[in-house]
């Protein structure tokens, strides 16, 4: 306990606090802590108790009192005034989980999954410490009324030391439903041979679809069809190949992923979900048409969750996008259900909880999960994430991944006309380019620089008491960060020439959306933040990849092309 202390005291001290300062700040966080355990009500209780079981089956499964399950309802609608973050609490932190497309978090970009909020200050008042507060009083604290900043110190997820932080003023606001919807850019790519290849790029933040469009004054809006009009608008701009960005696609209508899928393929299956009785649902895609037949690449992280995996891993299945990215996608394959309790109760009370239940699995068309795995890309780039916990397998009790039988699927594949010429020989050369690229461009090394110090940190398992030793090691470390960013300026002045494309219906007014997820469940100032580096080490090598794609596999493309527009 008393290195606990001490670690604690030099946090804030090498914030440039004072001793007595310090101490006062610890003092009142136990004290807080203590007020909040002799405080806990009996619907707490409850709730931690129930879900703390059913996390031993799932890490997924949980139990909902009343007013957790209320929040619940707010987020699911998307109806909420303040930055859009979902948050959750971890060991006395108040944790980022997720940031909502179009929301004021998710747009200024500075935000980060797993990224710790340890203060929060109104606009013109002091930071108030809510480490160890109740997660509801913190999210009530970040609530307010639209328009209005909220200012966050927090340490960043990289960070391998707890005293950095970081310090983000946003502006409350409503979920921008236009700004979460599809948007694409067409890059000038050089080729091998110094010939500029056009590459399309179209970002899906997540698959969103309409509620309510029958009514007046309301627009149809969903992935699919807006990912069909970004590629018309592509091909009219004359692109030679196509990459799909679903990075910071966390998930969404599993009916869109089937739709997007389909704007690839002819027809077939999709996925396949297992109920947990062991009923088997094949849900294919029946739509003949195709909206795009030739080079396609679709570009991942450990983000990558749930109904991207889905278009992901199924159009890998059919040999029909070359997958890039990290090293693995997310590896959520399972699907939740809300059973609110007052539907089973002879006396239904006015408020009651839920339980949400783990009651599906996914597969792809042959046969093999995304859950735990996740979709595995053809081709790998270095990335933090690797070292970092975000992935469903470094979480408790996950399920494991396992396959299904699936008959004669492959033989049905092999019948469409319209196929990738992506076998392996072919994928084999376009392996051997890139990792040429990775070990000798510069801003590999600046990536691979950058991933070693974060792992010699992480590996670490003991952190000195000293504080000038820790004083030390934190301006060492502030030297090597702005060694980085001077680096990362520089190369990002080298990037490729684009250009952006918007949806006709874009600037119309904004439209009733819900975007459901299948899961259902170092200091910068404002000078630095309007400088953020547009550096995109993983896209910049994923559009070389996709020009080397054009180049190899010309001759083939040529006869797929033919294909497709006979089966017109």
């Amino acid at each position: 306990w008393e290195k606990r202390l001490a670690y604690e005291l030099l946090a804030d001290l090498l914030n440039d606090k004072d001793l007595e300062e310090a101490k006062s700040n610890v003092t009142r966080r136990y004290e807080r802590l203590r007020r909040t355990l002799r405080d806990t009500e009996a619907h707490e209780v409850q709730e931690v108790f129930l879900s703390s079981f059913s996390k031993l089956y799932d890490p997924h499964s949980s139990f909902l009192s009343a007013s957790t399950l209320e929040d619940f309802s707010i987020q699911m609608q998307l109806s909420l005034v303040g930055i859009g973050a979902q948050l959750l609490s971890e060991d006395g932190y108040c944790t980022i989980k997720e940031l909502i497309p179009g929301g004021p978090a998710a747009l200024d970009l500075r935000l980060k999954p797993n990224d710790r909020i340890v203060a929060v200050a109104q606009d013109g008042e002091e930071p108030v410490d809510v480490i160890d507060m109740k997660l509801r009083h913190v999210v009530e604290m970040i609530r307010g009324e639209k328009g209005t900043t909220v200012h966050l110190t927090v340490i960043p997820a990289e960070a391998t030391d707890s005293s950095v932080r970081r310090t983000i003023s946003l502006v409350r606001d409503e979920i921008r439903l236009t700004a979460s919807r599809a948007r694409a850019t067409g890059h000038e790519v050089p080729g091998e041979d110094g010939q500029i290849v056009p590459v399309g790029v179209i970002e899906v933040p997540s698959f969103y679809g309409s509620v309510g469009s029958e009514r007046p004054g309301h627009t149809k809006t969903s992935t699919t069809d807006d990912v069909r009009e970004l590629i018309g608008v592509l091909k009219e701009a004359g692109i030679e190949a196509l990459v799909l960005d679903f990075r910071r696609n966390g998930g969404g209508l599993l009916t869109e992923a089937i739709r997007l899928t389909g704007l690839f393929i002819e027809s077939g299956p999709v996925v396949q979900v297992k109920s947990s009785n062991g009923d088997l649902r094949v849900d294919p895609d029946k739509d003949p048409s195709v909206a795009y037949s030739g080079p396609l690449g679709i570009l991942v992280s450990r983000n990558s969750a749930s109904a991207s995996e889905i278009v992901a891993g199924a159009l890998k299945s059919y040999n029909r996008a070359l997958i890039l990215g990290e090293s693995s996608t997310h590896g959520k394959g399972t699907v939740q259900a809300i059973y609110e309790l007052k539907n089973y109760l002879f006396r239904s009370a006015a408020k009651t909880g839920a339980a949400k239940l783990t009651v599906q699995k996914f597969y792809l068309p042959d046969g093999q999960s995304t859950q735990n795995r996740g979709v595995v890309p053809h081709i790998v780039f270095p990335s933090f994430n690797d070292y970092l916990p975000v992935g469903e397998a470094d979480l408790p009790n996950a399920l494991a991944w396992d396959t299904i039988p699936v008959g004669n699927w492959e033989e049905e594949r092999d019948r469409f006309p319209i196929r990738s010429p992506l076998e392996s020989d072919l994928i084999t050369r376009l392996q051997k380019r890139s990792e040429a690229r990775q070990q000798q461009l510069e801003e590999f090394q600046y990536l691979r620089g950058n991933i070693e110090w974060l792992r010699e940190r992480q590996e670490q398992n003991s952190i000195s008491l000293n504080l000038e030793e820790r004083r030390t090691q934190k301006e060492l470390d502030e030297e090597f960060r702005e060694k980085m960013k001077a680096t990362e300026k520089r190369l990002a002045q080298d990037d490729f020439d684009f250009e952006e494309f918007t949806l006709d219906s874009v600037d119309e007014p904004e439209v009733a959306t819900v975007e459901l997820d299948l899961d259902a469940d170092s200091d910068v100032d404002s000078e630095e933040s309007s400088e953020r580096s547009t550096l995109d080490i993983h896209l910049r090598e994923s559009l070389r990849i996709l020009a080397d794609l054009v180049d190899l596999g010309d001759s083939v493309w040529a006869v797929t092309a033919q294909k497709a527009e006979n089966s017109k």
